[in-house]
């Protein structure tokens, strides 16, 4: 399905962090029964469809490229940074020479450090084992009959099972006392080193760069923003005061024109008044405004053209 011809009824929306093409339900339902002519039409639920919105990606490099740095038992690619095993400083890396297997990925001693401290920090545990308090709390919304199945299920490792019950009431999920609640059973009661593996990763990157990356996507989101907006304050009300000025000196043919088509041809006009006088007035960054702009201006052209045919 080609995206830049999406009918105008889809509208692209925000929800837990990710970004979706709402499609209304009728719309979606006839799409659904064109693609399986042979099967009885169905019919719409009334609920609009999300799809996902994935950025243009022609899969063949990450989004941004960093020389690959190698220093003898450490090496670094941008925020990939890894020291290698015994046998990875070993090996031959003058023709790369390099597989997954050579780096260190998981150090348990610092793994079950950090596992330690939060847990301790947060009164679940003291010296390593539940507290009274907070098996006192599973053992109530539980009941006793959890405690002793856990004890049958996990033997010496019952209390690390009791945790990864006790973050699914007490913990707000995905904070830092979830993530080593439900890491610690993942490693010992259900040797789940494949969602094991993800969880420490993403927990090391929420620990590091986080707030960095969600700063960046606001700037991001902002000037994206701006960039629809044409600006802000002096800036963009003169955009709006010249585009009006040079479209209206292009007299009735345009008023009578669809949107697309005055759009089309204000774009134009705005280009040529750029080249001309030598300016940047209808661009940010040396790049032409968003088609986002241009719609909201010309509403405001309509307004305009019908203002001065009231007045008239």
């Amino acid at each position: 399905m080609d995206l830049n011809s999406k009918p105008a009824s889809w509208q692209k929306v925000k929800i837990a962090g990710r970004q979706f093409w709402k499609i209304p339900h009728h719309e979606w339902t006839g799409m659904m029964n064109a693609l399986n002519p042979n099967k009885p039409p169905q019919e719409s639920d009334g609920a609009d469809f999300l799809m996902p919105c994935f950025p243009d990606d022609d899969k063949t490099e990450f989004p941004t490229l960093y020389e690959f740095e190698d220093a003898g038992p450490l090496i670094a690619s941008g925020i990939a940074r890894h020291s290698l095993t015994m046998e990875g400083i070993s090996a031959d890396r003058s023709n790369r020479g390099l597989t997954a297997r050579h780096l260190s990925v998981f150090n348990e001693m610092d793994w079950y450090g950090e596992c330690f401290g939060v847990l301790e920090a947060h009164g679940w545990t003291k010296s390593g084992h539940l507290t009274p308090e907070i098996l006192s709390k599973l053992e109530a919304i539980e009941g006793r009959s959890a405690i002793d199945e856990a004890k049958q299920s996990f033997g010496e490792n019952w209390e690390l099972y009791a945790m990864e019950l006790a973050a699914r009431h007490l913990a707000k999920p995905l904070s830092r006392l979830w993530y080593v609640a439900n890491m610690k059973s993942l490693y010992y009661c259900h040797n789940d080193d494949l969602r094991l593996g993800f969880l420490w990763a993403e927990y090391q990157m929420k620990m590091q760069y986080e707030a960095f990356a969600l700063k960046h996507m606001e700037v991001v989101e902002r000037n994206s923003e701006n960039g629809r907006k044409g600006g802000q304050g002096k800036a963009a009300a003169e955009r709006y005061r010249v585009l009006d000025r040079l479209v209206t000196a292009q007299g009735e043919k345009l008023a009578f024109c669809d949107n697309d088509e005055i759009i089309k041809a204000a774009k134009k006009l705005a280009a040529d008044y750029d080249r001309k006088e030598g300016t940047q007035l209808f661009q940010i960054k040396n790049k032409s405004l968003g088609p986002g702009w241009y719609k909201d201006w010309v509403k405001h052209y309509r307004a305009l053209i019908k203002a001065m045919r009231a007045k008239a």
